[in-house]
């Protein structure tokens, strides 16, 4: 019987050593046991024995972590962003409208994009678009864009400046006799509030091309005409992402 309780005690003393963490301090000593309290200002230690030792955080050198808490910490983070690979944003705009030899208007869009998060193991946003946009030039010019979309960061971090551009076509609704080559460029500051959420703040421009129906009054009697033009806006931008 006592064989038996001197070898149990010699397994959970072996145990709780492999668990347990170590202080390493600037003169090299090391104290071994458990974190209790770590602050900016104190760090203490109860070791297997249940004595407390508190040491100011200016003499610790460093805190050694048991190799297997580490490498669950150092895989967690693969697994989840390997799992959230896939991004879904909500691209709204609205501004100004620019038609040369036309007028000039408002109006105002709407993307859903669907891609990556990062590729390669660096951040970038590379998928599909589909949306709706409107131009308001006297009229309503309805257009339906569908879009290959990139967006890159600028810069590393959660707050930085992101760069995107999108080219597809967009098909006229009702008003346009037809649509064509859709295009759009937007420079933004990202946000990222959460691991899989994040804000994008910024401006954007946009070009559709269109074939639009043109009515002239000559001598009293309208005529009317099919006459090629392009949709040069310039707005603000806002972008959510999940």
């Amino acid at each position: 019987m006592i064989k038996r309780l001197t070898i149990l005690c010699f397994l959970l003393a072996l145990l709780q050593s492999t668990w347990a963490e170590v202080v390493v301090l600037q003169s090299g000593k090391t104290v071994e046991g458990e974190i209790v309290l770590e602050n900016e200002d104190v760090v203490m230690v109860r070791d297997s024995e249940g004595r407390k030792f508190q040491f100011p955080r200016v003499q610790v050198a460093e805190i050694i972590v048991p190799t297997t808490v580490a490498a669950q910490e150092e895989t967690q983070p693969v697994a989840v962003s390997g799992k959230g690979n896939c991004a879904l944003r909500l691209d709204m705009s609205g501004g100004a409208l620019w038609v040369p030899s036309f007028g000039n208007g408002g109006f105002g869009a709407v993307d859903v994009q669907i891609g990556t998060r990062q590729l390669a193991g660096h951040r970038l946003f590379l998928g599909g678009s589909v949306g709706y946009q409107a131009a308001i030039l006297g009229k309503a010019y309805n257009f339906l864009p569908l879009m290959l979309v990139v967006s890159v960061p600028l810069l590393e971090g959660k707050h930085a400046p992101e760069l995107g551009a999108a080219l597809g076509y967009g098909f006229a609704i009702k008003t346009p006799s037809q649509g064509g080559l859709v295009a759009k460029l937007d420079i933004s500051w990202r946000c990222q509030y959460k691991a899989s959420s994040a804000i994008l703040l910024g401006a954007q421009a946009r070009f559709q091309q269109a074939q639009v129906q043109y009515t002239e009054t000559i001598e009293g009697k309208d005529y009317q005409s099919t006459l090629g033009r392009n949709f040069v806006t310039l707005g603000l931008r806002l972008a959510l992402e999940f």
